[in-house]
């Protein structure tokens, strides 16, 4: 009888938790833009490339555009099921290494551009970690990694997401990773602006060339003025494409 109370006691408490973690991430989202998320057409510049993003529902289209050292005109374009190169218009032929690099960069741009919608897709795994204050703030802390199947390239990536116990955004996102050697980035948002229905926000970027580095010490260094800032992450000219 006992056995059977502590094991219904740990179930509930593991729907708990996994209810609560739903909550925050529903709202985060919500706040975001929530829904609208589904259908959206839209232009930005970023690093001095312009990219059109479009979803509708399931599907996705994701492109780039940007001119090379001879000044020959590149478009990429990412759809759910294929990658496609244009220099002049006129599609080029790729490795399959080249154009999984070429893919995953746009992919990553995108990610981050919508962030935190996303965080509910089927391959993406969250917990609910622990309270913490930054800067005077209460955070959510929640920890979120990916399955291999619908993960991605970078499915063994960790992310931990720091959202606002009070606003419901999210103010601050790390995440480790493995390619080019590795490291773990630190990003505090900034420059949140509303267009139409959504909230976009730009990041600083700070972080470490170690992927072993704790995520929860980066907010502590972030606080202490310790962590190395690395770059600015700054979408320019965003709009809504009717």
């Amino acid at each position: 009888m006992h056995k059977i109370l502590f094991s219904l006691l740990i179930a509930t408490s593991l729907i708990s938790c996994i209810k609560k973690e739903q909550e925050i991430i529903d709202d985060a989202i919500e706040i975001q833009g929530g829904s609208s998320f589904q259908n959206i057409h839209t232009a930005f510049t970023f690093r001095g490339i312009d990219y059109k993003f479009e979803r509708n529902k399931g599907d996705y289209t994701y492109q780039r555009t940007l001119k090379d050292s001879l000044g020959n005109t590149i478009t990429d374009v990412l759809r759910n099921n294929s990658f496609q190169r244009l220099i002049n218009n006129t599609p080029v032929s790729l490795s399959d290494s080249t154009a999984k690099k070429y893919e995953n960069s746009v992919n990553s741009v995108a990610y981050f551009f919508f962030l935190p919608y996303g965080l509910n897709d089927p391959a993406v795994n969250k917990a609910y970690e622990k309270e913490v204050t930054i800067k005077g703030q209460k955070y959510h802390q929640i920890r979120v990694w990916f399955d291999e199947e619908g993960g991605g390239e970078d499915h063994q990536d960790i992310y931990k997401f720091w959202i606002n116990a009070n606003s419901k955004t999210v103010d601050y996102l790390a995440y480790s990773y493995e390619t080019s050697g590795g490291g773990v980035r630190f990003r505090e948002a900034i420059n949140r602006q509303k267009v139409g229905p959504f909230f976009f926000q730009d990041y600083n970027n700070y972080g470490y060339e170690d992927q072993n580095y704790d995520l929860d010490e980066l907010p502590v260094d972030y606080e202490k003025g310790t962590l190395p800032f690395l770059s600015k992450i700054e979408n320019e000219n965003i709009s809504l494409v009717p």
